[in-house]
């Protein structure tokens, strides 16, 4: 479901999943997640959207106010650049 929701959507809807352990994507894929990405660093930067999982790099979109609102600007613009699943 969470996967073809954002499809659903075509490109107007991306999804970002938490529960009481933190953002799930990131703990079920923490063996694939590239070195700079830490719990400290990883809010707004992990989503669902278009049907693939996307991983906005610190150097796409740094640290800063309104982090949430450029990710997602910049995965709107850029999703292929951001995209990590096939």
């Amino acid at each position: 479901v969470l996967r073809d929701l954002p499809r659903l959507f075509a490109r107007q809807c991306a999804v970002s999943v938490e529960d009481n352990d933190g953002q799930f994507l990131l703990i079920e894929g923490a063996d694939f997640l590239p070195d700079w990405i830490t719990p400290e660093n990883s809010d707004d930067r992990l989503f669902i959207y278009d049907g693939h999982v996307h991983l906005v790099d610190l150097d796409q979109v740094p640290e800063g106010p309104d982090l949430l609102q450029r990710s997602l600007k910049f995965l709107a613009a850029q999703a292929q650049a951001c995209k990590v699943s096939p």
